[in-house]
């Protein structure tokens, strides 16, 4: 199923350089492919990463550009330090909540059962990056995010190009089904479909086909809106609802308790917390765990801790408001 990624091969500096190639010109593209090497990046991922035509600077790197290489370069090295910048983001590690357990479980049994199990949240809950989790930890996992509007060609297109089938992009939609069909059989796979409620209803009906003709697990995943789409007896997609084993009731937010470990482990660098440290940052995130994983946490580690070594009440009032806007709990 799928493709090998290739080895890395890396990148060698050019062994003479053209007379117009500056000392600066030299040092930057020798600083690059160092860059390159080290991060284990090929030349069409940094061409794509600073939008430059993959040609341009393959030849602005290795010493063959015709003319003055600099401006190219420069956008090559303002790229890489954008990238060097995101990755010395800390990552808050995943912590198992309430939500990812309930995750996890419509995975398991769609998976077992090979049937289908819904998972519904309200926004910002935590249900994505559980189901990410899930598919890092378990082999023979897909995963796909829906756009909205995506139609039968576009999840066709998409399943054919993560499984790897061999078939061409420009194949009918028949010969697509049948090559993902055949990709399928016999693998114990679970197909993941985040924000499943955006697909058109064609796109859904083609999920069923696969389900039950490849014998396959799908967990359709999205907001409350994807129970309103399907949980209506005798609609539109009373099919796919038949097929339902295991749907549980809409999540509306983490818990305190889910808020209280993810706070620990975000900080776990500053010792023990006093509790009024989780107490506020709960009164702000409201059991969105969007709010406190990608907006709370981050800021005040960038904003306020990096202006102030300890973490008060009074550093997240002062970050929460004036760097997210947020108001102020009474």
């Amino acid at each position: 199923m799928g493709h090998a990624k290739a080895p890395f091969k890396p990148v060698e500096a050019p062994a003479e350089w053209p007379a117009h190639y500056s000392e600066e010109a030299q040092q930057l593209c020798c600083d690059l492919i160092s860059w390159m090497n080290t991060n284990q990046q090929r030349m069409s991922w940094l061409a794509k990463l600073c939008r430059v035509n993959n040609g341009t600077l393959y030849n602005a790197i290795k010493g063959r550009y015709n003319t003055d290489p600099m401006p190219h370069l420069k956008k090559a090295l303002d790229a890489t330090r954008v990238q060097d910048q995101r990755t010395s983001i800390r990552d808050i590690p995943f912590v198992e909540t309430t939500v990812s357990k309930i995750a996890f479980a419509c995975c398991e049994r769609a998976r077992r059962y090979r049937t289908f199990a819904v998972l519904s949240g309200f926004v910002g809950t935590g249900k994505t990056r559980s189901l990410k989790e899930y598919q890092a930890r378990n082999a023979n996992t897909l995963m796909i995010e829906a756009n909205p509007g995506m139609s039968v060609t576009a999840l066709l297109l998409n399943l054919v190009k993560i499984l790897g089938c061999s078939v061409k992009a420009s194949a009918n939609q028949d010969a697509k089904f049948e090559a993902i069909l055949d990709e399928l059989q016999g693998t114990g796979s679970l197909l993941i479909i985040d924000e499943a409620e955006t697909l058109t209803p064609k796109a859904l009906h083609y999920l069923r086909r696969i389900r039950d003709k490849a014998g396959v697990g799908i967990v359709l995943a999205g907001t409350e809106g994807l129970n309103a789409l399907i949980k209506p007896e005798h609609g539109e997609f009373d099919q796919i609802r038949s097929r339902v084993n295991f749907w549980p009731k809409c999540a509306q937010g983490i818990k305190r308790e889910d808020a209280d470990a993810i706070i620990s482990t975000a900080f776990a660098d500053l010792g023990e917390l006093d509790d009024s440290i989780a107490d506020r940052l709960w009164q702000y995130c409201g059991g969105s765990m969007r709010l406190l994983v990608e907006d709370l946490i981050p800021a005040i580690r960038d904003y306020g801790l990096a202006q102030h070594d300890t973490l008060t009440v009074q550093l997240i009032d002062a970050v929460a408001t004036q760097a997210l806007s947020l108001a102020k709990p009474d």
